[in-house]
């Protein structure tokens, strides 16, 4: 049994959860991350977890009644999923979820009636992660700050850009009363931008009705929209490991030069990306330095 408070930017909030003390070899990783639950079996044992009279598994229970009511439990990713592994057997209510492992194996060894651990494709390289998303009762204020509003207004200013003619000049977005749904409006042309349920839509003028553009991912790999969140991470993360160049948490924004990044006025130190490349300069550094591509940096820092 372990406490932990949930925390979003930790990966994984528990390491080594080791569930049966007379066995010290077995143990989890178990991570929360926003709406996913994600449990990682990281003993390399061949493992058969069987019930008999008694349940085995993980309950989840919040025991200082602070979160929301939790309203459905559903797997998040299946792909890597430990064979045997049953979310039929998933039990919840209100404040708490059971995660039955009944049935749930993991052999290292290749045969033809069993699957097996080892999986090239996974994360892990194994098929050891029950991942699962957990629906929770909201407020609307919750729902709206989970709306990754600073990357949907970077994808309305390209479009701006590139459909002038239906969105002629720059205007601010806003949340429509009483929903989740993110627009900007022209009123010169009579068109919508709307994010609404992680979709793009136009609405107005020649569309008299929503006109579904696609998913908002597909849309920021197609206009090269960056995750502004998870660069976020990394700037935090650098901060940890740098306290004396880029001294208290910043907030981030865009600087001059197109950069995203932060200012640390007691240093009078940047840093920030820019083409998908990580940027260093200011008073401790000579010149703009370069410090690596974005990717190189999520895998240097461990960012998820």
């Amino acid at each position: 049994e372990k406490t932990v408070t949930v925390n979003s930017k930790i990966n994984p909030d528990i390491r080594l959860f080791k569930p049966y003390p007379e066995h010290d070899f077995i143990n989890w990783g178990i991570n929360f991350k926003e709406d996913t639950l994600e449990l990682i079996y990281r003993t390399n044992i061949s493992t058969t977890f069987s019930s008999g009279d008694n349940k085995i598994g993980f309950n989840f229970v919040d025991v200082d009644n602070t979160m929301p009511d939790i309203l459905n439990v559903s797997m998040a990713d299946s792909n890597y999923t430990m064979p045997g592994f049953d979310p039929s057997l998933i039990v919840f209510d209100k404040d708490s979820i059971f995660v039955d492992l009944s049935g749930v194996y993991c052999t290292e060894l290749v045969n033809e009636t069993h699957n097996y651990c080892p999986n090239a494709d996974s994360p892990t390289g194994r098929n050891n992660i029950i991942s699962l998303k957990v629906e929770i009762d909201l407020s609307l204020g919750q729902k709206r700050a989970k709306v990754d509003t600073k990357r949907i207004d970077a994808l309305f200013d390209v479009l701006e850009t590139k459909y002038s003619v239906y969105f002629p000049d720059h205007k601010e977005s806003y949340f429509l009363e009483g929903s989740t749904d993110y627009v900007r409006y022209y009123a010169s042309t009579d068109f919508f931008l709307k994010a609404k349920d992680n979709k793009l839509y136009f609405e107005g003028g020649e569309f008299n009705i929503e006109s579904d553009r696609g998913a908002l991912d597909s849309m920021y790999l197609l206009y090269d929209i960056p995750d502004f969140s998870r660069i976020d991470l990394l700037f935090d993360a650098v901060e940890l490991k740098y306290p004396s160049l880029f001294p208290s948490h910043q907030e981030s924004s865009v600087l001059d030069g197109g950069y995203y990044g932060r200012y640390y006025p007691t240093t009078k130190n940047y840093m920030g990306i820019k083409d998908k490349g990580s940027y260093a300069w200011g008073d401790s550094f000579d010149g703009v330095v370069y410090t690596g591509t974005l990717d190189s940096l999520y895998k240097e820092y461990n960012i998820p």
